[in-house]
């Protein structure tokens, strides 16, 4: 693992990693405010201020550039150095439902998607100090399309949580944008990006992993999830799950998933 530099101290301004399982950012500096994202362990951030109380930051996530408030007692400072390091370089991506460093005798647990930086000419140090157990990859491994549906049916049963990134709890974006980022791939995450990334294909050329996106009876967009082939979609309704649609429904019904018609397919890779 690469070596940091931090203050024990907070900062108003500056740069930060997760160390943590997974560290929560709210949409105001105060006990019960809403989500707005969550970081995994590894990923980045950028100090923005800190409220007047010194006891919340705001921050800007590297990974989507969403803002809000974490808690200090969760920031990690590292410096300008370390951050651009972290961000350019290659680092392994966790891949197993649940995997676990152990580092200098205490054990973390670490969710899909958390980042692994390391050392330029080592995979990992598995000196005392530092174990980790479980599957990775490397961020530069750009998986398949087969690979990107294995990853994406991982999360099956996955509640729904707006603003959530883990097996505990994800949005409907961030389930499209984890899944990807997993594979390999920087996806957008909200659908208002989403709409305009990547090429827009014909139905009859669908292939497994593009973003299929709902409109509703206002012709406005209101749903999306990933195509598996064969008429199946994997998608966040309440929980991950995978439906049956038509890809032309007949005129006035909703589609077989609970949505009305597919309006687009996107090609995101």
């Amino acid at each position: 693992m690469q070596k940091e530099t931090s203050t024990e101290w907070p900062i108003d301004e500056g740069y930060g990693v997760c160390r943590l399982s997974l560290a929560t950012v709210y949409q105001e500096p105060r006990p019960g405010a809403g989500l707005v994202t969550q970081l995994l362990f590894g990923e980045t951030y950028r100090v923005l201020e800190a409220d007047p109380s010194k006891r919340y930051l705001r921050i800007e996530s590297h990974q989507d550039k969403s803002q809000g408030w974490l808690v200090t007692a969760q920031h990690h400072a590292i410096a300008q150095e370390e951050f651009d390091a972290f961000n350019d370089s290659d680092y392994q991506l966790t891949t197993s439902p649940v995997s676990h460093i152990t580092f200098k005798n205490q054990k973390i647990y670490l969710l899909p998607g958390s980042h692994l930086h390391v050392a330029q000419n080592e995979l990992f140090d598995l000196s005392q100090s530092l174990q980790f157990s479980g599957s990775s990859r490397p961020r530069s491994q750009k998986a398949d399309r087969d690979e990107l549906m294995e990853i994406a049916q991982l999360f099956i049963n996955t509640p729904f949580l707006s603003g959530g990134r883990s097996f505990f709890g994800l949005g409907a974006g961030s389930f499209v944008q984890l899944v990807y980022k997993i594979a390999g791939y920087k996806v957008p995450k909200f659908l208002s990006q989403l709409l305009v990334f990547g090429q827009k294909v014909e139905a009859s050329a669908a292939q497994p992993g593009d973003l299929l996106i709902f409109y509703n009876e206002m012709q406005l967009p209101e749903h999306m999830g990933l195509y598996l082939g064969d008429e199946q979609i994997i998608h966040m309704k309440g929980k991950v799950r995978i439906d049956k649609i038509s890809f032309a429904p007949k005129s006035g019904q909703k589609n077989i998933s609970g949505f009305p018609n597919v309006h687009e397919v996107r090609k995101l890779i």
